[in-house]
């Protein structure tokens, strides 16, 4: 066991629906990773009872979402208890975490958080009150490192791409936790599926060639990607733009004057010394 101030808490729960006042947590998969994102130990995936009153209310998306997953008969037949769950997932952070310093860690954990803070406080108190939301980082990343998010193929495309080209796979840590993937020197981040907490880290694909992940993210968008060959040239060419060191190399209508001071310059040095003599 390894606890550390610096390990984050990764989470994701399913719910009946996002209404905190009458929805409830079906299902938490939960993992802690060292700082480094490399995973230390996976918590078994609780699947809490509800009842069926409540399941037989849901909204269409939830309906259909966790009925074709199964995960609807699965709490339906469970009888695993809220405080029961919180129990269980506090003894398993406990081990790794530090009390109060470790934050929680997913894709829109902040959902997450909401209904962790309401349904299981103790769970949440053991956490860093700070959280590390993924969908920040993702959409940091499509601002300011183009190039590596162009990249990520998004889970709402990968089942139609899949069909085309049987080697992309599943995402490895598809129902566990965040992604990191490094590509021509850019590190970045992207979530999994993280429905089910089934698969684990080790069974990761390695990445498609860059030339077939390019065709395939231009197929899905219908837009040009960027490439490490077209993002440099535009970079050179806003610096030299912005850049006020630069922008005296740029002609502009008063540089023959300064030029023709410089020329003159000389004769008039000169001039003055035939006069001394």
């Amino acid at each position: 066991m390894s606890s550390s101030m610096q390990n984050i808490v990764w989470v994701d729960l399913e719910m009946t629906g996002l209404n905190l006042d009458r929805d409830k947590i079906m299902e938490m998969a939960c993992l802690v990773t060292d700082k480094d994102l490399n995973v230390l130990a996976e918590a078994p995936t609780m699947v809490l009872h509800i009842e069926s009153n409540l399941l037989n209310s849901m909204d269409k998306w939830c309906t259909e979402h966790h009925g074709k997953s199964g995960l609807t008969e699965r709490c339906r037949a469970s009888r695993t208890s809220l405080s029961e769950a919180q129990s269980a997932m506090l003894d398993f952070v406990r081990q790794y975490t530090v009390r109060g310093a470790c934050p929680l860690a997913g894709n829109s954990i902040h959902v997450d958080a909401a209904f962790l803070r309401k349904y299981m406080p103790d769970f949440m108190a053991q956490l860093h009150y700070r959280i590390i939301d993924v969908s920040t980082v993702k959409e940091l990343c499509k601002r300011c490192e183009p190039v590596a998010a162009a990249q990520s193929v998004e889970q709402a495309e990968e089942e139609k791409l899949r069909q085309k080209y049987p080697n992309l796979g599943r995402k490895g840590i598809g129902t566990s936790v965040l992604q990191k993937r490094l590509n021509k020197g850019h590190k970045y981040f992207d979530s999994g599926d993280y429905n089910m907490a089934k698969a684990r880290v080790s069974h990761q694909k390695a990445p498609l060639p860059a030339t077939q992940e390019k065709e395939m993210l231009q197929e899905s968008t219908g837009e040009t990607i960027p490439t490490p060959d077209n993002v440099p040239a535009v970079r050179k060419k806003s610096s030299v733009n912005c850049c006020p060191a630069d922008q005296h190399q740029v002609t502009h209508p008063d540089q023959p004057v300064v030029a023709q001071h410089v020329q003159h310059q000389p004769a008039q040095q000169s001039e003055d010394s035939q006069s001394s003599q």
